[in-house]
């Protein structure tokens, strides 16, 4: 062990293993910091990346996990709601408490209205599948019209 390798503490088996200089003492090996991890998320597959867009430690007391880099979620996400597989699809818990489900979270739909007949656009129509099958179509569905009384020259009115 030379003079130099000496004063910063290292040791020839750890020039061996690829540590230098101060990540010694916390473990690290060069080829981790070239892939961009520090500290203690080395161990954890952490990197710095995860830590700029929002992704920490893990916090107990916050109900935060580590586990929730590898899921793509943020502490931001935890923070509004968001939770799992959730994350992705842009849902929060409270959407689901509300009854909203898979894509229906989008469109506002809940699933009061599916289970009412409405579905895709005509929800916000008030338009049910009975009244498709009855040739209703558009505003018509309200004032109880067909579409064979548009074609015989009957107006919105008539």
């Amino acid at each position: 062990m030379d003079v130099k390798t000496r004063i910063k503490g290292r040791q020839d088996s750890e020039v061996r293993k690829g540590r230098k200089e101060s990540h010694v003492r916390k473990g690290r090996k060069d080829s981790e910091v070239r892939k961009g991890r520090k500290g203690s998320g080395v161990r954890k597959g952490r990197k710095d990346s995860d830590v700029r867009k929002g992704r920490k430690n893990p916090d107990v007391r916050k109900g935060r996990k580590g586990s929730g880099v590898r899921k793509g979620r943020k502490d931001s996400d935890v923070r509004k709601g968001r939770k799992g597989s959730d994350v992705r699809k842009g849902r929060k818990d409270s959407d689901v408490r509300i009854g909203r489900k898979g894509s229906d979270v989008r469109k506002g739909r809940k699933d009061s209205n599916v289970r009412k007949g409405r579905k895709d656009s005509g929800v916000r129509k008030r338009r049910k599948d009975s009244d498709v099958r009855k040739e209703r179509k558009d505003s018509g569905v309200r004032k109880g019209r067909k579409d064979s009384g548009v074609r015989k020259g009957r107006k919105k009115r008539a």
